[in-house]
């Protein structure tokens, strides 16, 4: 599979001239030395990472220091921090403060601890995009979470002019579905389909109603026949996630880059301290 990928690879720059071709090989498939007496103790850069889960920020400063100190005895080359709270009993107040007090400054200080730490030993510390899975936060809106794209439809009589608002879609997020498009389909007659409880739809018919609409009601003057209205909404998901924190929040939208950035910016901004030690742990450690 490596050969296939090498072979592909060298294809597919060949046709930019051999020099960039050579460049681009030696920085994605850079060649070692093989030696298998290198196994019994990798070189840093070679070395496993682990994820290391926390249970919110129910942790010492105390207790990471040792476990960072144990990674780097055992030969790991770096850890990635996941904060959640998924199945972790929450048996008094106490605990219950400190294993949702992720995104506090009291966690951030733990962070930071880390990272001083990992420093001193020369390895990786990764943070995965927030707590838990997927992306989410109460420091994000409905309108930053994920949208779906959803129909509603209705059935009209041609002939003559048609003024009706179009159907809705529930919506229990605080941000409102937005419309999109509005198509309308001559209903064809077939018995035998219909057995099925299928509305067969002449796909030549096809009409976009779009422009015919004002404050979500269509005016159109519809042709003889019976018409399917179909109207295209993007309506928020309202999905949310499963943070360590007391109140829940949206999942970002990974499809808009800005409201990534939004939440990259929540997470790693300089409201975390976290700056310093971006890049530093991978510069030194190659």
């Amino acid at each position: 599979m490596l050969l296939f990928c090498l072979f592909a690879v060298s294809n597919l720059f060949g046709q930019s001239g051999a020099n960039a071709d050579s460049i681009t090989l030696k920085k994605w498939f850079p060649r070692y030395d093989f030696d298998i007496t290198s196994f019994q103790k990798p070189a840093l850069q070679f070395a496993p990472f682990a994820r290391w889960w926390w249970p919110g920020n129910d942790v010492t400063k105390e207790e990471l220091q040792r476990e960072i100190n144990l990674f780097a005895d055992n030969d790991f080359g770096g850890v990635e921090i996941q904060p959640m709270n998924l199945a972790i009993p929450l048996l008094s107040e106490e605990v219950r403060r400190k294993v949702l007090g992720w995104d506090t400054p009291e966690y951030y200080q733990n962070v930071k601890t880390v990272m001083e730490e990992a420093r001193k030993r020369g390895i990786t510390v990764d943070m995965t995009d927030g707590s838990g899975w997927p992306p989410a936060g109460p420091y994000l809106s409905a309108e930053d979470g994920f949208i779906n794209l959803l129909f509603s439809d209705t059935d009209i009589k041609g002939g003559s002019e048609v003024n009706i608002a179009l159907p809705k879609l529930k919506n229990k997020t605080d941000f409102p579905s937005k419309l999109l498009a509005v198509m309308a389909y001559k209903i064809s007659v077939d018995d035998s389909i219909n057995k099925l409880k299928t509305i067969p739809l002449n796909a030549s018919s096809a009409i976009v109603l779009t422009g015919f609409v004002k404050n979500d009601s269509l005016q159109w003057k519809a042709p003889a026949g019976n018409w399917k209205i179909i109207a295209f909404w993007s309506k928020p998901s309202g999905e949310k996630g499963m943070t360590a924190t007391p109140v829940q929040g949206y999942v970002v939208n990974h499809f808009d880059s800005a409201k990534v950035l939004k939440n990259y910016e929540h997470l790693f901004g300089e409201r975390t301290g976290l700056q310093p030690y971006f890049g530093n742990q991978t510069e030194k450690r190659l």
